[in-house]
Order: structure tokens, then C-alpha cells, then sequence
């Protein structure tokens, strides 16, 4: 299928970079012809164009970084490549993914035609959280977390799902985070488990480095724990009503 077979693989290096590398022979090894896609960096001017300051106020308890909004526009360079193309939907992988699942390919690739309607499907997944539905297609579980659970580092997505991510101009939060509030957009999300694709053991998450550091700075906000409230709330209802 050529939403597996020709993945989108967005980049933060040059294309000399050991990420891109990594991610080139990995693709390799799967038998995948990649289209390579260059984030920006964060001395960008993109980064304060594209952030909205004011809805992370209200709809967040901590500001993003700047690699945060930089990763986020790599992603959204993808989806208009979704958008845009004549593929039902594509596979969009960041370049320090890792197959950890290569015998379950194939039978994802035949899975994906047997599902209901969706707009994403994770192939990554991390604190998942909640209760889940599962339906199962060639041995692989697609499951919809109550909660939902964290982790972009490779998933599929239809058009439908790409035209619907790209109707929000700016950004607020960071992708994954996005994922688990699938109500704002009228997205549906699925992941797949077992994992089949994961980060590479060495890589070191700047990201994650930056959001824990503000994060110690944060926690006990009032703001955050109503926050975390209003979001536990609309997912039970989303929930219920899917």
C-alpha cells in the first residue's frame, strides 16, 4: 500500500544529520522509499507565528518551547502533504522512529482496509491511561483509550484526519498532547498493540527534557488541576457518545 510503502519521515537535521540517517536506513530495512520532510529550526520566525500564546494561557498549565512548536510545524508540513495527495492516507513517522515491530507490518497493511472509520491511528503509544475498546483485524488490537495516551512518533492518517488538523491556523499545546483531546476536532483515534513502531533506544528527548523542568515549576497549579478536570471530563463524554 503506498501509505506504507512511500512514508512521510519529517526531519529536525540537515540531511547529513545522524537522525536522518538513522531514519534512511531503518526506512531501508522495511523496504520503504521515504519522502524526507525538514522541520524548522527554532530560531525561526515560523515559531511565534505559528503559537498561540493566549489559548496556552487558557487551555494549558505550561507555556511550549520553542522545539516543541518547531516538531508541531514538521507535523503539520506532513498533513498538508495528506491533504494534498491522491493517497487515502499516509504514514508519518518522526526521524528518530525505530520498527519494533516488523513481522506486524504487513498484516497492519491489510488490517487498515477491515476498520471502521478513523482518523489517526498510533502506532506509538505511552501512558495510556483508562479503560479501552478494542476491535481486532489480522491479530493486531486497534484499541480507543478512554483517556487516550501519548506518543507521535509514528501514525497513520488519513485526508479526512489531515484536513481536520489543518483547520486549526496555530497551535497551543504539543502534538500528542493534541491527540488525547480528539473531541476539539472531531477526530477519531486509534492505536494499535502491540506497538509497532518505537523512538530508537539512544536517541535523548530534548523535548522531554525541557517540558519536565517547567513542569516541576507547575504541578501543583490550581490552573492545571482544573485543567486536568475539564479534560478527564470531556473524555468521558466523548467516550460515551463513540
Amino acid at each position: 500500500m503506498a501509505m506504507i510503502s512511500v512514508p512521510l519521515i519529517i526531519t529536525i537535521e540537515d540531511e547529513n544529520g545522524p537522525r536522518r540517517h538513522h531514519a534512511r536506513q531503518e526506512a531501508e530495512r522495511q523496504g520503504w522509499t521515504p519522502l524526507f520532510l525538514r522541520s524548522i529550526d527554532t530560531t525561526s520566525p515560523e515559531i511565534s507565528r505559528l503559537y498561540d500564546s493566549k489559548w496556552n494561557r487558557r487551555k494549558r498549565k505550561r507555556p511550549m518551547t520553542a522545539g516543541e512548536i518547531a516538531c508541531y510545524y514538521g507535523h503539520r508540513q506532513a498533513w498538508q502533504v495528506v491533504a494534498a495527495g491522491k493517497e487515502p492516507a499516509r504514514l508519518i513517522l518522526e526521524d528518530d522512529f525505530k520498527v519494533a515491530r516488523p513481522d506486524l507490518i504487513p498484516l497492519f497493511s491489510q488490517a487498515v482496509d477491515q476498520l471502521p472509520a478513523w482518523d489517526i491511528i498510533c502506532l506509538s503509544s505511552h501512558r495510556a491511561k483508562g479503560p479501552f475498546r478494542s476491535l481486532y483485524y489480522e491479530g493486531i488490537a486497534f484499541r480507543k483509550y478512554l483517556f487516550g495516551a501519548t506518543g507521535a512518533v509514528g501514525y497513520l492518517l488519513s485526508q479526512n484526519g489531515a484536513r481536520k488538523l489543518l483547520s486549526r491556523s496555530k497551535v497551543f499545546r504539543p502534538l500528542d498532547e493534541d491527540f488525547i483531546h480528539p473531541w476539539e476536532l472531531g477526530l477519531t483515534v486509534r492505536y494499535t498493540a502491540p506497538r509497532l513502531i518505537c523512538e530508537m533506544n539512544d536517541a535523548v528527548s530534548t523535548l522531554e527534557d525541557a517540558r519536565k523542568n517547567r513542569k516541576r515549576r507547575l504541578l501543583a497549579s490550581c490552573h492545571g488541576a482544573l485543567l486536568k478536570f475539564d479534560w478527564q471530563l470531556r473524555s468521558i463524554l466523548h467516550w460515551l457518545r463513540n
